[in-house]
């Protein structure tokens, strides 16, 4: 299967209800799937 990873995105405006960011990569690119979710984590906190 291929390597996925959910990250915390925010909440909507409107109902504050969580959303959540799934990041799906190439077989065996897990390193690179955890560096983009690190970041993207970073950057949407």
């Amino acid at each position: 299967g291929l390597p996925h990873a959910s990250i915390p995105a925010g909440k909507s405006e409107k109902e504050k209800m969580p959303i959540g960011l799934m990041l799906t990569a190439a077989h065996l690119k897990e390193k690179e799937l955890l560096q983009a979710s690190a970041i993207l984590e970073k950057v949407m906190s």
